[in-house]
Parts: C-alpha cells; structure tokens; sequence
C-alpha cells in the first residue's frame, strides 16, 4: 500500500493571508479574521479600487456570499482593515499621560504601514462617508481626548489633530513623490518618515499641548 504523505504548512492562514486548503475558516469570528488578513495583504500590494470583494473571498478560501454577511460592502472592509491596523496599536506607559508621546507612537505605527494610507485614501476620493471610516478608531478617540483635556479651546485640539493625521495620511501616500520633487531618491522616504513624526511632536509643544498642570493653550 503505498500511503501519501501531505505536506505540513508552514504558515498559517493568519500570517499570510491566504486560507489552508484543508483547513478553510469556520465561523464567524475566524471568517471575519480571514477575510481582513486577505483583505490587508491585497490592498498592500495592489490598488485598493482594483481589489474587488470576490478576490478577496478567494484569497481568504471563504464563500464570496461570506463577505457581505460578515463584514458589508467593499467600504465596510476598507473601515474593518483600518479599524484592524488601529487595534494593533498599544501605547506605551509613558504616553498614558503625554499627549505628544502619544501622537509620536501612534504616527510611527500608521507610517508602518503605508497600505492604510493608501487605501484610506482610495476611500476617501471613491466618496464614501468619512464617519463610515473612522467609526470605532478607540486610539484616535483617546489622543483627541488627551488633547482637549490640554486645550483652553477643544476646537484647537481638534484641528491640530486633524492637520496631524492628514500630514501622516499625506506622507503614506504621496511621500516618494514628494521626496522626488524635491530633488531626493526613493530611498531617502524613511528620513522622511523618521522626521515626521518628530516635527509633530514639536509643534504640539509649540501649541502647548506638552505636559503641565493644567490647560495651556
């Protein structure tokens, strides 16, 4: 008798994205993992408007009818990728009360992955609801909150949190084309990168939002 060894994988669907052909996702929980594994590696390394639900179905070895029950339209997966990319985020103990630690870790870890930058911005020009794609982002509702508790004026924190994550979002996207334009290489985007984060930083001290005893802007 002659007995057919099947080769052991080396990977699991959640570190590659792609499903086990003998061990497909069951229930609603490893699906929806699945499908947000798929979805993240797809929108990684294509165009987000290119990446049709189907393919992301087949990527994650689930039913494409799977999709729509579990996570909704291609917006609603754009909305679960970066709500995914955002859980992954843990602050360390000092920006618990610092402001501006916050915003520096939080900046490195959206420039870690550019793909969220990108795909939030193929979102964005596509029209969908801007309150669609932020809804349950707890670390952005933490450091909007740690800087108005800074602010005389919430209106001032608000804003200067908005002009960060669009200068984050921006360097996500367009970085390369603009270190190009000014004259650089490709290869100097993790200067750029290395350098945004800081000079937030330093403009929320200017702002006031440092650590005191209280309100100071």
């Amino acid at each position: 008798m002659v007995v057919v060894m099947r080769p052991q994988q080396t990977s699991g669907r959640h570190q590659s994205g792609e499903a086990s052909a003998t061990d497909p996702p069951r229930g609603e929980i490893e699906v929806r993992e699945a499908l947000l594994v798929a979805a993240a590696k797809l929108f990684a390394e294509e165009d987000p408007g290119a990446v049709s639900l189907r393919r992301i179905a087949d990527q994650a070895g689930v039913n494409y009818g799977l999709v729509h029950r579990h996570l909704g339209t291609k917006v609603d997966v754009v909305a679960a990728t970066v709500r995914r990319h955002s859980e992954g985020f843990v602050a360390s103990s000092d920006a618990a009360d610092d402001p501006i630690v916050r915003l520096v870790e939080m900046a490195n870890h959206y420039l870690d992955g550019p793909a969220v930058a990108r795909t939030l911005a193929w979102a964005a020009l596509a029209g969908a609801d801007p309150q669609r794609l932020v809804d349950g982002l707890g670390d952005v509702a933490e450091l909007v909150a740690q800087f108005e508790a800074r602010a005389e004026d919430p209106a001032l924190a608000r804003t200067f949190f908005a002009f960060a994550a669009s200068t984050v979002l921006g360097v996500g996207v367009f970085g390369e084309v603009g270190v190009v334009a000014a004259g650089g290489s490709p290869d100097e985007v993790p200067e750029l990168i290395d350098h945004t984060a800081a000079w937030l930083a330093q403009l929320a001290a200017q702002l006031g939002f440092d650590v005191g005893d209280g309100p100071n802007c």
